[in-house]
């Protein structure tokens, strides 16, 4: 009766890992994308909470959601195909969980997310797709950005530049503050995306003291436009101290030094900030 019971649930296919909602082996969720959207809908309008439009930020959020989702299920599955990497799409082909006639129906299913995106205003419908066409470059075999190791690394701060602004369009035109926090997310990808190169091939060392440095020059320059970049500033020196005391475990140090999945403390104070009405 156990062995049965193990069995049949070892046949069982966890959604959320398929579509990389939650992490396995070490292959990170697209969660942690999901905290930029979020920071440019906190921030974004004008006044306090109760003005958000609140509809528009759902059938964003959604979007989002779907894009990633199936990009990421998409990606898994051309890595294991093409490469052999070991993923959990991969696994459940490899056992016989799923079989490849099952994956042009599951893989683009989260795209039905995307239905009610036509009511988005245009600029961030158009950015939306910008967004999901980058995605979609990264992992199709040709011209498959992720052998390119620059178009790789410089991919995600663009694209959380991106999925920050369009988020920050729903509300209505940009501010010059605003447009210092997209610069400010870009950066804090890059040096995310700094601990990965070492984890993964040893290389892009420089850039775990580059990218902290390059906040902090910036958000001192930020600061006559609002007292709040004061936020980047002492986190980046944070960042900077941080760097010279730690080891070799940088999948660690990731995940220690940079936060949640979702958020940064960082950027969560910003969220707070704009939630409240005060940024």
């Amino acid at each position: 009766m156990k062995g049965e019971k193990r069995g049949s649930m070892g046949r069982w296919v966890d959604p959320l890992r398929l579509y990389r909602a939650r992490g396995w082996r070490g292959k990170l969720p697209f969660t942690r994308f999901l905290g930029y959207p979020l920071l440019g809908m906190a921030v974004g309008p004008e006044g306090s909470f109760l003005s958000f439009p609140f509809s528009l930020y759902l059938i964003d959020g959604m979007a989002v959601t779907g894009i990633l989702a199936f990009s990421y299920a998409l990606d898994d599955y051309l890595d294991w195909k093409l490469e052999g990497d070991l993923n959990y799409l991969g696994e459940c082909l490899k056992s016989g969980r799923l079989t490849p006639k099952h994956l042009p129906f599951l893989i683009p299913l989260p795209l039905l997310l995307l239905l009610p995106s036509f009511l988005l205003p245009l600029s961030s419908l158009l950015f939306l797709l910008l967004f999901s066409i980058i995605q979609g470059v990264y992992s199709v075999p040709c011209p498959r950005g992720s052998y390119r190791e620059r178009f790789k690394f410089l991919l995600s701060p663009f694209l959380a530049f991106l999925l920050t602004l369009q988020a920050l369009l729903l509300s209505g035109p940009l501010s010059s503050p605003l447009l210092g926090l997209l610069a400010v997310a870009f950066l804090f990808q890059c040096y995310a995306n700094s601990f990965y190169s070492l984890e993964k091939r040893g290389k892009g060392e420089e850039g775990l003291w580059l990218f902290p440095t390059l906040s902090l020059l910036l958000s001192l320059s930020l600061l006559p436009l609002s007292p709040f970049f004061l936020l980047t500033t002492i986190f980046s020196l944070l960042r900077l101290r941080k760097v010279k005391k730690m080891g070799r475990d940088f999948h660690a140090l990731r995940s220690k030094l940079l936060g949640s999945p979702l958020f940064c403390e960082e950027f969560l104070g910003y969220l707070l900030l704009g939630l409240v009405g005060v940024l």
